[in-house]
């Protein structure tokens, strides 16, 4: 589900479009829902098929500017099946950070988390298996 690039737009509310190549050391990018977000390819820094990915926006101009890392993981409810765990972490550095919209970023980050959690535990129901 993670890396189903062209289901992307099914599910979350903040990519419009996203394309390229999710491999370690991928570069990948996307359009999103609203405006004002730094366009920079992301670099994909894991991926575990069905559990994890994460990737790096920058850095621009050197990390000490700026920078912002992503990582998403799945895990199975093991306490109330067929439920699913989404953790997301996002880290902003450089002197540019500052002025990144944090409340923006997370009220993003809780959108896509929920939608995360409603299209892998839909998809959990009807494969029948754990994270689709």
């Amino acid at each position: 589900m993670l890396t189903d690039l062209p289901d992307y737009q099914r599910w979350n509310p903040v990519i419009r479009h996203i394309w390229g190549e999710l491999t370690v050391g991928g570069r990948v990018s996307f359009d999103e829902c609203h405006p004002g977000g730094l366009l920079l390819p992301l670099n994909v820094t894991s991926r575990v098929e069905n559990a994890e990915l994460s990737w790096r926006k920058g850095p621009l101009g050197g990390r000490w500017i700026f920078q912002y890392d992503h990582r998403v993981q799945l895990q199975p409810d093991s306490q109330n099946p067929p439920r699913t765990v989404v953790t997301q972490t996002d880290q902003l550095s450089g002197a540019l950070a500052i002025f990144t919209p944090i409340g923006s970023l997370r009220k993003d980050s809780q959108r896509v988390g929920a939608a995360l959690k409603v299209r892998t535990e839909a998809l959990n129901r009807a494969d029948g298996g754990p994270l689709g």
